[in-house]
């Protein structure tokens, strides 16, 4: 997170060696743009070319192929069993060495009038995250990346901004719910921060889940892994940023200070 990104979950997949295995692929140096309309007070962002790593640790974009094939992903958007229409769906099609934003190569995907959305051209073996926002809506629990070998269905969801919740959620095994509270030194000493975006980027610039803190400053996420260490960044639209570290296994008791 470099500036405060506005909000834009599960097939069970071994969330740790695929985070792993992508960060390490991807530039940090590659080129990224904005897709898609964003929610909120501004867009959601992923990775947008195509990149590559060389053998040799080196990364950057370059011109190299997508694969394509028969397989999609598809399912309905809700919000407590209320379908959401007109909802970007955008995902990282992670192909190995090489990786591209779904929307780059297919074009924007919207859901339908009953919330459904189709992901088509997937070959197998790549692993997908994927991304959902609309304006006035956060993903406040994460969708777990699933590997394709066949057609998936996955149901997604978002959360209106006038319910979320601070409290820590049920997650899925080896996934976890985090909370936490955004403070700020200040001449009266440490006060509470509302309205700070909050989210966990498992790529650069790519937050696959995302809330704002209430008025006493507090928030939660969901659907990130039990088993390792993530970093929460923080922020507000007019330039304070923070991050923590969460290690393994902690689910309360974040704080993140905004400088």
């Amino acid at each position: 997170m470099r500036y405060a990104l506005a909000a834009p979950e599960r097939q069970r997949g071994r969330m740790s060696s695929i985070t792993r295995n992508v960060i390490t692929r991807l530039a940090v140096g590659a080129s990224f743009a904005l897709l898609a309309a964003g929610c909120g007070s501004g867009p959601a962002s992923l990775p947008s070319a195509p990149t590559t790593v060389s053998t040799s640790g080196g990364f950057g974009p370059a011109p190299v192929p997508v694969n394509s094939g028969p397989y999609a992903i598809s399912g309905v958007l809700t919000e407590s069993g209320r379908s959401i229409a007109a909802a970007n769906v955008n995902a990282w099609v992670n192909q190995g060495n090489l990786g591209y934003a779904y929307g780059y190569v297919h074009g924007a995907l919207r859901t339908d009038g009953d919330g459904r959305y189709r992901m088509t051209g997937l070959p197998a073996g790549v692993s997908v995250w994927l991304q959902v926002y609309k304006d006035g809506y956060v993903q406040q629990c994460a969708a777990a990346p699933v590997t394709v070998q066949g057609d998936i269905a996955m149901d997604l969801a978002l959360v209106s901004k006038a319910n979320l919740t601070p409290s820590t959620m049920p997650s899925a095994p080896g996934f976890r719910s985090v909370s936490g509270t955004i403070v700020e030194m200040t001449s009266a000493g440490k006060q509470p921060v509302a309205g700070a975006s909050v989210d966990w980027e498992p790529l650069e610039d790519f937050p696959a889940v995302v809330t704002y803190s209430d008025g006493a400053g507090r928030f939660a996420l969901c659907g990130l892994p039990q088993d390792e260490t993530v970093r929460l960044g923080a922020s507000l639209v007019y330039g304070q940023i923070g991050y923590a570290n969460i290690p393994p296994g902690q689910t309360a008791g974040v704080e993140i200070t905004l400088r």
